[in-house]
């Protein structure tokens, strides 16, 4: 009777260590398919992302993303992506400012937001961009 409970304790031990990872795996997926996806179509990079990643909140059209986005902006665009954590089917971005449709920015209830519009999808980040924005 002992063998059978061990093996059982066993049995569900392994099986939360192989089925909770596919499970997030698969939430973080289905979330990436809410706009993420659409612009890693266009914007996906294989280049080294810079090193001073800045940590933030954000949504992608529905999806949010709070305080698991890292991202920099910097003369040629925006750079996005997510903690390792969350990066099945987040790959990482690279946005050229050329490519933004649409861009605004103000005092929202919990701090700045820039809103911007790029192929159809509504990013939105807690940090003022204006300073590369501004100029568009």
């Amino acid at each position: 009777m002992q063998t059978s409970d061990t093996l059982l304790t066993i049995f569900i031990i392994l099986g939360f260590l192989i089925i909770f990872p596919l499970f997030w795996c698969g939430i973080v997926y289905l979330i990436s398919l809410f706009g993420w996806q659409q612009l890693a179509a266009s914007f996906a990079t294989h280049q080294p992302m810079p090193s001073d990643l800045q940590t933030g909140s954000g949504m992608i059209n529905f999806s949010r993303y709070n305080s698991t986005l890292l991202f920099k902006a910097d003369d040629r665009g925006l750079w996005l992506r997510t903690m390792v954590l969350f990066s099945p089917g987040h790959k990482p971005l690279f946005i050229p400012w050329s490519a933004v449709e649409h861009f605004e920015g103000g005092q929202a209830f919990w701090g700045y937001q820039t809103k911007l519009k790029v192929k159809g999808v509504t990013i939105r980040l807690n940090q003022n961009l204006s300073r590369w924005l501004g100029e568009r």
